[in-house]
């Protein structure tokens, strides 16, 4: 298809975002998706990185996990940077690349972009719990037999314990290794004041979608000053536990995805904004008919009033 059909095409694709702007808030890199996918559906697309992915302060942990993974029976992976992260490590270490496994230790990816992350490094995967959070974790592995294996469970350095305490329960012993950490990119702040002043209620499309993708979008989002974009602007949330980080403090959940990945929350999106638009259609319809039957009542009314009485029918006998 030529440049000029494709484009004529892509125009014709419904775009019932047309009237969004949304608001990233991803590392920088990881951001490519959601921006496709938005931008595919019609959406203005502004990304301001307030997180980046870096080695753990300490990588001894890691390190001798690694040198270790015989005594496993499961390594979980948590999310795509823990696959990266963790493999790069091990390239530093001067482990081979792909990292070979023993025959015995399985590989479970949260989500599906865990999954594609690790088999996109040579790494199998032998299960993806249905949900992408710690508590799909958990009822994925509710029909393993875990009594007396080893998991090693990678992730960041700071994490909720909601999936190693219940693996822990069901019999397995869980090691916790820190894999990468977060922080706070420099340019973070500058770029988003820069943003919230270009981006009033006067502008053509200002701001008013801002889609949080993890706790730390959220805490680092209102360190460095976004919470006056929120004024007029709605928030998206990607799950649960980034919900409940939101609530904490004090921000409205707008919209939470049920698919808890970069395709869920863009699902998400489309399903408020398109309910949004038939409502704010319905609403003067039903408002019409609503008057116009008022309106019918009331004549009918009056011309009762109106109408001479007729005497009784009598019936002689």
């Amino acid at each position: 298809m030529s440049p000029a059909a494709g484009g004529a095409a892509s125009s014709r694709r419904p775009r019932p975002l047309s009237a969004c702007h949304v608001l990233l808030l991803r590392a920088q890199g990881q951001q490519t998706q959601l921006t496709h996918a938005l931008a595919q559906l019609g959406a203005t697309v502004s990304h301001v990185p307030v997180i980046e992915t870096l080695p753990p302060d300490n990588p001894a942990p890691l390190d001798t996990a690694l040198a270790a993974l015989d005594t496993y029976h499961w390594l979980v992976f948590t999310s795509a940077n823990g696959v990266e992260h963790t493999l790069r490590r091990a390239a530093a270490l001067g482990l081979p690349q792909p990292l070979p496994l023993p025959a015995h230790l399985r590989v479970c990816a949260i989500g599906p972009a865990t999954r594609q992350a690790a088999l996109a490094a040579g790494l199998p995967v032998h299960l993806v719990p249905e949900d992408a959070i710690a508590e799909g974790l958990a009822r994925a592995f509710a029909h393993q037999p875990l009594p007396g294996k080893r998991v090693l469970l990678v992730r960041a350095a700071t994490g909720r314990d909601v999936a190693p305490e219940a693996l822990r329960a069901m019999g397995a012993t869980v090691d916790v290794v820190a894999t990468y950490r977060t922080a706070l990119p420099a340019q973070a702040q500058a770029q988003l004041q820069r943003l919230i002043r270009a981006s009033t209620p006067g502008d053509s499309i200002p701001v008013n979608w801002v889609l949080f993708t993890s706790g730390s979008t959220v805490k680092n989002f209102l360190a460095i000053g976004g919470a006056p974009l929120l004024h007029h602007a709605r928030a998206a949330s990607i799950g649960p536990a980034t919900s409940a980080i939101m609530r904490k403090h004090g921000l409205a959940v707008h919209v939470e995805a049920t698919q808890h990945d970069a395709a869920g929350i863009v699902d998400a999106l489309v399903q408020a904004v398109v309910q949004a638009l038939v409502q704010a259609v319905a609403q003067p319809v039903a408002q019409a008919v609503a008057q116009a039957v008022d309106s019918a009542a009331r004549h009918a009314s009056m011309e009762d009033s109106h109408s001479p009485l007729k005497p009784p029918h009598l019936k002689h006998p």
